[in-house]
């Protein structure tokens, strides 16, 4: 749980980053920039991940135990 938290949150210094530049390329203000964008991507890849990391998991299980059959 704690490193999908990490992961998250590494992806959401990316997605924050590359928001940022695409405004900046865009010619919008650097002021501009909407810290709730940050929040928003936070909480869709932390979630994400959560999903991700549980179905993984209980998936790679399963495969395990087709194979020790």
């Amino acid at each position: 749980m704690l490193f999908s938290i990490g992961k998250a949150v590494i992806a959401t210094v990316i997605f924050a980053g590359l928001h940022l530049v695409q405004r900046l390329i865009s010619g919008e203000a650097l002021n501009s920039f909407p810290v709730l964008n940050a929040v928003y991507y936070f909480a869709f890849v932390a979630v994400w991940f959560v999903i991700s990391d549980r179905f993984l998991s209980s998936f790679w299980a399963w495969v395990k135990a087709r194979k020790n059959k």
